[in-house]
């Protein structure tokens, strides 16, 4: 089954579990690692949000993850830190830029 597939199969299912699967099959791929990250976050598991996110380097999502998973653990500098970092390379992150607005009101 493909990545894509995989995706696939989890939009039309509902099972954020199996964005996860595709972590676990493509640990080196950005994309997979942020899906996974994304579950995890929304699920407040944040020791397993670091351990995708851990693998991601240079990339807007992750830092916008990156910058959620910090502001869950109480650490608000870091996060707007990342959200920062996020909009540095794409301005126009929509999810950032909203992070931010949401985590200045805070």
């Amino acid at each position: 089954m493909s990545q894509r597939e995989i995706f696939d199969l989890a939009q039309s299912r509902d099972d954020k579990d199996l964005l996860k699967i595709a972590a676990i099959y493509f640990p080196n791929n950005v994309i997979a690692n942020i899906n996974a990250s994304s579950v995890a976050l929304v699920r407040g598991s944040l020791d397993e949000a670091w351990t995708y996110l851990s693998k991601v380097e240079v990339n807007p999502e992750a830092y916008n993850n990156l910058g959620i998973y910090y502001w869950l653990r109480g650490d608000v500098e870091s996060a707007k830190d990342y959200f920062e970092k996020a909009m540095v390379i794409d301005s126009q992150n929509e999810n950032a830029v909203a992070n931010m607005m949401l985590l200045e009101k805070y």
